[in-house]
């Protein structure tokens, strides 16, 4: 990756920290300084970006000199929309981890299976945010996690000649492995838009009552 492209990809990044940020509701300036960890001119500058490609409005507070900003969810791109309903979902399992480690109604094998499913669903919601990223970011990921052993060998493990293609997914969905297997990024960021939503769509839903 040439250096003009790190900083297309730093900038992105940056932008969409401030994007899923916004996720949860309108933000001053002062609440995206914590929220995404920018420093003031680079988080100024990400803003203005964002308005100039009106992704973001700014919204004066009534009786104040402050602005609130507002996400334009509907003008984002499909890699934009995929990535905050990832940085949404990851929250929400976090949110519930936090909320079984305090029951103590709850068993530890009871909660130490529900850790485990929890682990496993940020991992998988990891791994598809890698899929929209630039490949030396993907790379270096699994350099970091797995180990540079396997990553050196990446594609002869992931692609054996003699083997069905992508044969570690066998245990997913069909749609799941329908995502992985996407020729590219703007068609995987198609696709897990509408299987995210819809998975933000059971989660909200109300249950029953027995």
């Amino acid at each position: 990756m040439n250096a003009f492209n790190y900083q297309t990809w730093k900038k992105e990044e940056s932008e969409q920290k401030i994007l899923n940020a916004l996720t949860q509701g309108d933000r001053s300036f002062s609440e995206l300084l914590v929220l995404t960890n920018l420093s003031k001119p680079i988080l100024s500058a990400r803003l203005k970006s964002l308005e100039k490609q009106k992704k973001i409005v700014s919204v004066a507070e009534i009786g104040t000199k402050s602005y609130l900003y507002h996400s334009e969810y509907e003008r984002l791109t499909d890699s934009e929309k995929a990535l905050t309903l990832i940085h949404n979902l990851s929250g929400l399992v976090v949110h519930h981890l936090d909320i079984f480690v305090k029951d103590k109604t709850i068993s530890d094998d009871e909660y130490s299976e529900r850790l485990d499913n929890g682990v496993a669903i940020l991992f998988t919601l990891r791994m598809y945010s890698l899929f929209l990223a630039p490949l030396p970011e993907q790379e270096e990921w699994i350099r970091l996690v797995i180990g540079p052993e396997f990553a050196e060998k990446v594609p002869k493990l992931l692609y054996p000649e003699n083997r069905s293609r992508l044969t570690i997914l066998k245990n997913i969905s069909r749609r799941e492995q329908a995502i992985y297997r996407s020729k590219d990024v703007k068609e995987a960021a198609t696709k897990l838009v509408s299987y995210l939503e819809e998975k933000v769509r059971q989660i909200q839903k109300p249950q029953k009552s027995r």
